[in-house]
């Protein structure tokens, strides 16, 4: 008796392998929840600083976020992890009292993710810094939004954050000037890039080590 054979009994029950699982997400919001961490402590430290906290605090926040990403990019080295990313902070926002600078995120998660079409893109360095430099500007020009279309909200925001009037002052100063925004851009995505490369630096050091271990 012969035995017909199905094909379909052989194709894959499982999702696609580049689906994002439950697992990647874990790692992502494991690695978000750390940057976020850090990048506070980075804002609490420079708050009394004007200038430092308007000028020199993102660069430094996209600096030790870089590391937490990259380490996500490398264990999860799928698309969607951009979007996700950057989705959940304009989600963080949001709730702050900013819920009209969602769509925003999610267009710049969006733009995000397109600078990584091509297989092997999270797991490479000049891949990732070009992404994570469009969101370092990014996230620079999100921050002038709220002075520009919700200036309510953000003078109770500053006053409840501790803003001094020199800080408020020279924020608003920055935002209606194309120059300072441009300069605070250009500065955060340096830092960005520093720390694009020095983590990229620390898991090349890693997975070298590790081989020599295994």
């Amino acid at each position: 008796m012969t035995t017909t054979h199905n094909p379909t009994n052989d194709s894959p029950t499982n999702d696609s392998p580049n689906a994002l699982t439950t697992r990647d997400i874990l790692t992502a919001a494991a690695m978000l929840v750390l940057a976020m961490a850090a990048n506070s402590l980075v804002g609490s430290i420079l708050l009394p600083i004007p200038f430092m906290y308007l000028y020199v605090s993102a660069a430094g926040e996209m600096f030790l976020s870089a590391i937490f990403f990259t380490v996500a990019a490398r264990r999860i080295d799928k698309h969607g992890l951009f979007l996700i990313w950057v989705t959940v902070q304009g989600l963080v926002y949001g709730l702050f009292g900013y819920p009209f600078l969602i769509p925003y995120f999610l267009a710049l998660g969006a733009l995000c993710e397109l600078t990584m079409i091509g297989a092997g893109s999270y797991r490479s360095p000049l891949r990732i810094g070009i992404g994570w430099s469009v969101l370092s500007a990014g996230m620079v020009f999100g921050n002038a939004i709220p002075l520009w279309f919700a200036w309510d909200s953000f003078t109770q925001r500053a006053a409840t954050s501790g803003f001094s009037q020199e800080l408020f002052d020279m924020q608003v100063r920055m935002v209606h000037s194309p120059l300072h925004i441009c300069a605070a851009m250009l500065i955060s995505i340096a830092g960005g890039a520093l720390g694009i490369g020095f983590a990229d630096r620390i898991m090349r050091r890693h997975f070298r080590r590790a081989r020599i271990v295994a």
